[in-house]
């Protein structure tokens, strides 16, 4: 897995090299904004690590803001209510900046790198905290269809895939108990998850 996590990590170095100068939408090359309806979650690298290496699935939205260049804006939330596990709520809140471009008016390839936070409403960590930062990158494919052949406006499709590193610190995780029955706890340290989205929006 950490030869994956270097393998994204120098795409989001390298990808931006090969972009074009400017957005390839024909007559739409200014400012624009995307929304999205999406699903996903990540998956602890060792099924040591946080929570015993269970997904963090969730749904929720993401906006884009465009700039007619390279660089694109980009947040999202995503949560995991109780009724997907009844022991458990996660939210996570990301936000930063893509780089990449538009191929044919079609075809979206970028790199992205943001920052945010994880909340876990649980009872099983010590102690409680109300956020932990997440460190998000990696690479995002999109794919636009057109609308009544207006080209300035697209139904976009959207799958990201990337690595996200989580600083719990000297945050612990119920462990089970000891030979004297009592219970055990242990220090999650940083955690490293893979991530994978779907989604699919508007862009306007």
């Amino acid at each position: 897995m950490k030869y994956f996590s270097c393998f994204l990590f120098l795409s989001c170095l390298t990808l931006p090299v090969f972009a074009k100068g400017e957005v390839s939408f024909t007559d739409d090359d200014i400012i624009g904004v995307d929304i999205a309806f999406q699903i996903g979650g990540a998956k602890a690298h060792s099924a040591q690590s946080l929570l015993g290496g269970r997904n963090i699935a969730g749904i929720g939205g993401r906006v884009g803001y465009h700039l007619g260049s390279i660089v694109f804006l980009d947040g999202e939330i995503l949560h995991e209510p109780k009724a997907l596990r009844a022991d458990e709520e996660k939210t996570v809140v990301l936000g930063g900046v893509r780089l990449g471009t538009i191929f044919d008016d079609t075809i979206g390839i970028f790199a992205k790198t943001r920052v945010g936070a994880l909340k876990i409403d649980t009872d099983i960590l010590i102690p409680e905290k109300d956020f932990h930062p997440v460190f998000d990158y990696g690479i995002i494919l999109e794919y636009y269809l057109p609308i009544n052949n207006q080209s300035s406006r697209k139904i976009l499709t959207r799958f990201d895939i990337g690595g996200w590193t989580v600083p719990f610190g000297d945050t612990r995780v119920y462990d089970g108990f000891d030979h004297e029955n009592m219970p055990i706890y242990k220090r999650l340290g940083t955690q490293h998850f893979l991530a994978v989205e779907v989604g699919i929006g508007f862009r306007f």
